[in-house]
């Protein structure tokens, strides 16, 4: 699929660049005279199809024999559903509940982790044996090698990641900085300290108002000394 689009995307442009007989100029060219006319859309104009989906008992809902996850919550509830080339984006009251990649393949679990976090919370039990927890190849391997036995640390650490927008990529480097260090025993609050840390590392700019105000007053009171 990715080849195919590849090769679209190139003979698309390969069009749009060819020069037309009658004014002699691009497709590209003509578009960018036309838009000296054109209204600025509010939003991206996209090409999707829209249906509505009623969420099963697994908190999924089904389209074309495979089934996407929503959050576990809307048990029941009709969602609607806009349905792109690539993607599947879900909606609940207007409010977007969870964005999937499109599978073309047949009967197909397209399962996301953190929409299962509030059944979990109920019971962490039926953490490891569950098609979620096995929809993510790295969280397994996490969970299997470090929090077997734990399971309600180990959702406190996904409902963490959840709740900051920590990525797995994120999560694996904190996770491989933790085990080369001396540290003995990997635990949810050190990995959770550690991501912590690195989130304030991404905001100098608080740091740099406090220094800047420190030196002021610094420079304050060796003035009142002197």
């Amino acid at each position: 699929m990715e080849e195919a689009t590849a090769w679209l995307h190139t003979k698309i442009a390969a069009l749009n660049n060819t020069r037309q007989k009658l004014t002699g100029k691009t497709a590209n060219e003509l578009l960018a005279q036309e838009r000296t006319a054109l209204l600025v859309l509010p939003t991206r104009l996209l090409c999707s199809d829209q249906i509505q989906l009623r969420v099963d008992k697994y908190a999924t809902v089904s389209y074309k024999t495979n089934r996407y996850s929503v959050p576990d919550h809307l048990v029941g509830e009709f969602v609607q559903v806009k349905i792109m080339s690539h993607q599947l984006w879900f909606y609940h009251n207007d409010h977007k509940v969870a964005t999937h990649h499109r599978s073309y393949n047949l009967h197909d679990w397209i399962i996301k982790i953190d929409h299962y976090l509030d059944t979990f919370k109920r019971k962490p039990g039926a953490l490891a044996g569950s098609m979620a927890l096995a929809s993510s190849r790295y969280l397994k391997a996490l969970y299997e090698a470090y929090f077997m036995g734990e399971s309600r640390n180990f959702i406190e650490l996904l409902d963490y990641c959840q709740e900051h927008a920590i990525t797995d990529e994120k999560l694996e480097q904190a996770v491989t900085q933790l085990t080369g260090s001396p540290v003995k025993e990997l635990t949810t609050e050190k990995i959770k300290a550690l991501l912590g840390n690195k989130q304030d590392h991404q905001q100098p700019l608080k740091w740099t108002q406090t220094t800047a105000m420190a030196k002021s007053q610094l420079q304050q009171l060796s003035t009142l000394i002197n």
